[in-house]
This record gives structure tokens, sequence and C-alpha cells, in this order.
């Protein structure tokens, strides 16, 4: 109550300025809306009004907007306001000067959409690059890491040095116990999976209901793509799914958890 009281004063003193602003000492009519007179300066004279009036509203897109959000879209419309301008523009005697702007500001804008693209693409090509290289480096790494510490010279305090001390548990095949997801990807299934200290592992499948597993084949690099059709064409089918590790060409430890995946054909 008191705001809206305050408020009420700084209208009617507000009310007076402008009525004093029309006297001759103030100039023309536009000097109201000087660095002097401006609303700035009103509303910083008169807080409370700015307060009762509320905070000002952030602007929104409006739906029917003519200038759509969506980035897509977004380009495609300043690309056709770029073509048809200069043959639009004179039609309703728009000067020369004012299609040239309009061709300038929306090639501006075409090609900051176009960087993005292109910085999108060549960051996802840089990371799959990396995780390519990565899997592959560290493989070269570790076998030449691998040679190193079976050299006579090679002490635990070089390897210390050269960060290359396994710091995690120690590996025991007899208790090794794969683990694994199963998702479908593009149509496929797919099985990611983690070696923690094993060369590979043996996959195997079967339909639910059956006993008998099936192998499947050897993976030493996750994930396995089980891209097998349909055991009856247009049957939608549970297929389980299960893991045995492996050091060389031998089956370890224990068997993994049985996962399963419904499926209905690529």
């Amino acid at each position: 109550m008191v705001v809206l009281s305050r408020a009420m004063a700084d209208l009617f003193q507000a009310k007076a300025v402008l009525g004093r602003a029309k006297e001759r000492q103030f100039g023309p009519k536009v000097a109201l809306f000087g660095p002097k007179h401006g609303l700035d300066a009103f509303m910083t004279d008169f807080p409370c009004t700015l307060a009762a009036l509320g905070p000002k509203k952030a602007q929104k897109h409006m739906p029917g907007d003519f200038i759509p959000p969506a980035k897509g879209a977004y380009r495609a419309w300043l690309l056709n306001l770029k073509t048809q301008i200069p043959t639009q523009g004179p039609l309703f005697s728009l000067a020369a000067g004012e299609v040239t702007a309009t061709v300038t500001i929306t090639s501006a804008q075409i090609a900051l959409e176009d960087a993005v693209v292109a910085a999108e693409s060549a960051l996802k090509s840089a990371r799959d690059a990396q995780a390519t290289g990565r899997k592959a480096n560290n493989a070269l790494l570790r076998n030449k890491i691998s040679g190193w510490k079976q050299m006579s010279l090679f002490t635990p305090a070089i390897a210390q040095e050269l960060r290359v001390v396994t710091t995690a548990s120690t590996f025991d095949p007899d208790t090794f116990k794969p683990e694994f997801k199963v998702k479908i990807v593009g149509g496929e299934i797919r099985l990611d999976w983690t070696k923690h200290g094993a060369d590979g592992v043996h996959i195997y499948a079967r339909l639910r209901g059956h006993a008998t597993w099936t192998l499947l084949g050897t993976d030493i690099s996750s994930p396995y793509i089980d891209g097998r059709p349909l055991a009856q064409a247009n049957v939608p089918e549970t297929r389980e799914y299960m893991l045995r590790g492996l050091i060389a060409d031998h089956e370890i430890g224990l068997d993994s958890d049985i996962l399963n995946a419904t499926w209905g054909g690529a």
C-alpha cells in the first residue's frame, strides 16, 4: 500500500514535470527525451513508478513470426530472402542500397550458420579419429611396454618414472567374469563389453526357451554386432547372450550374466 501511494505521488510529480517541459525554456518538445530528460533519467527520479509498472518483459519469439527459429529452416529462410530480394525489391520501389544491404546481412548470417555446421562436423570427425587412434595406439604402446618389462635392466624404479606401473587390482583369470551391455542400435543388436585384463571374449547366444548355447564368434575389440537374420522371417524373437573371457585362445574365469534383446529384424 505504501509503494502504491508513493507511485501515485511520483505520477503526479511526473505530470508536473511534463507540464513544465512544454514551457519555452525547455526548447522543442524533443528536448524532453534528450539526455537530461530521457526515460532512463525519468525512471531514476521516480523509482516507485517503475516498481508499480513492474519489470520489463523479455522479447520472445512470438508464434507466427516470419523468421523461423529452427536452424535448418532459418538458413533456408535467409537464403530465400538473399536470392529473392534483388528481384522482388524493385517491384515495390526498394532502393538499390537497401537491396545491397539486405544481401550483405543475409550472406553474413548464412556464413555464420555454415561455420557452426562445419565446426560441429569437424568436432565429430575429430572425436571419431581420437577414439580410433586411442584404441590402435594404446594397443601398440601396451605391446611395446610389455616387451620393455621383460628386459633384464628394466627396474621397478624405471617403471615408476615412466608411469607404466599397473594401479588396478591384480587380474585373476580364475575369477574373471565378463561385463557387457546389450542394445539395439541402427536396426542391429550391439554388445558393448570391457576387457578388464582379458585378451578378448567368446560370444554365445541362444533363443529364449532353448537350453543350448551357440558360439557366435571371438571378439577382441568391443562392440560386437550380431547381424544374424531372424530364425523365422517377420517373427520377432528374444535372443539371450552370454560371454566368456579369453587369454590367448583359452576360455578363462566365470560365465557372464545372461542378457537379452528382443529383435524384430532389420
